[in-house]
């Protein structure tokens, strides 16, 4: 199973919320096939004022509307290859909120800046924040109500650890985790920023979303710059419901559940998705060749994703996508010497 998770929520003294949320891993080696178990969300937060909300845990950088939607509400069966690059889950606190009747959203936080469930190794830290605006919330046009702009940054000095993790380090996967752009360890300064614009009217939705990453690495002799190693990515995507239910972004519609004897068969949902990923670094990695070291290389992949969403009550969903892939590079491609590959993806979900 891609994901399996069991998690509490609570609240205290009406104002002291609690989440608490693990999941269930692949198995592990062969000598060792027990199913691991990791925490996902840990945290406290304090909700007195709907304005200023105080976080404190584990739990999502505030950055990138894919991200911070829910895997049980995403559109396609794995988020796009521009993920890749965004930050996810890291231990820190933040402050949030909403303004204005929810026309404006913010966060600003500080985190750890090594990822989820890994130590903290040095001092340094992440600074994180967000802005998202409904520019047309309380404008009376009901096509423009869904409508939101956010932008988002990340901003640290981080060390290398002892072995690349996803706080550290950047690496390239399809939708189907393949690996295009391995692993590239980095230390020194990391900045990431992106924006997105997110609609919805009727059965229709409509987003998309550019992110941008600069890492330096400085791992050569005495620490010596090797170039810095930069990405930057963007994906489209678009949503249909053919059977006529409204489009709300990060959740369930409201469905009427599958039942033969009536003639009802949930929702139908049509999806497409175009992504594009590019990563790049002029730099070289220590080792023994002639030259001083092999190029970190450079790599881009187009991703064209369709498919169709099931829903067959609101909280059962069959999911099904055929993905396209072409690459710049075809000595970094999942299939060596082919610069495009297909994958076809299923997923069942289910939530209670």
């Amino acid at each position: 199973m891609r994901r399996a998770r069991l998690g509490v929520d609570a609240t205290f003294f009406k104002h002291l919320d609690f989440k608490l949320e693990g999941e269930f891993q692949e198995l592990g080696s062969e000598a060792d096939p027990s199913p691991r178990f990791r925490l996902t969300d840990g945290y406290v937060e304090l909700n007195y004022w709907r304005e200023a909300r105080l976080r404190g845990g584990q739990f999502k950088v505030p950055f990138s509307f894919e991200e911070l939607t829910s895997s049980r509400f995403i559109d396609f069966v794995e988020r796009s290859v521009v993920n890749n690059l965004v930050p996810a889950r890291d231990v820190g606190a933040m402050i949030h909120g909403s303004l204005f009747g929810g026309m404006v959203d913010y966060a600003a936080g500080i985190f750890n800046g090594a990822g989820q469930n890994n130590p903290e190794l040095n001092d340094s830290k992440d600074y994180a924040g967000r802005l998202l605006v409904r520019p047309f919330r309380f404008a009376g046009i009901s096509p423009l109500e869904k409508l939101h702009i956010a932008g988002h940054f990340t901003q640290g000095d981080q060390d290398v650890h002892p072995a690349p993790t996803a706080g550290n380090s950047l690496r390239g996967r399809t939708d189907a985790r393949f690996v295009y752009f391995p692993v590239i360890p980095t230390r020194g300064d990391r900045v990431r920023y992106g924006g997105e614009v997110v609609y919805a009217y009727g059965p229709f939705g409509l987003y998309g979303e550019y992110v941008k990453t600069e890492e330096e690495r400085n791992l050569g002799p005495g620490g010596s710059n090797l170039g810095d190693l930069e990405g930057q990515g963007w994906y489209v995507a678009g949503t249909f419901f053919v059977t006529g239910e409204e489009k709300v972004h990060a959740r369930a519609p409201k469905v009427k559940p599958m039942n033969p004897r009536t003639g009802d068969l949930g929702a139908l949902e049509l999806v497409a998705r175009y992504a594009q990923l590019d990563f790049d670094s002029s730099g070289t990695l220590p080792g023994p060749s002639p030259s001083g070291g092999g190029k970190a290389g450079a790599n881009k992949v187009d991703a064209l994703t369709v498919g169709f969403n099931w829903y067959l009550s609101s909280n059962v969903r069959l999911m099904v996508n055929f993905v396209q892939n072409w690459f710049d590079n075809d000595r970094m491609t999942p299939i060596t010497n082919e610069d495009t590959s297909w994958e076809i993806l299923s997923r069942l979900a289910l939530w209670f």
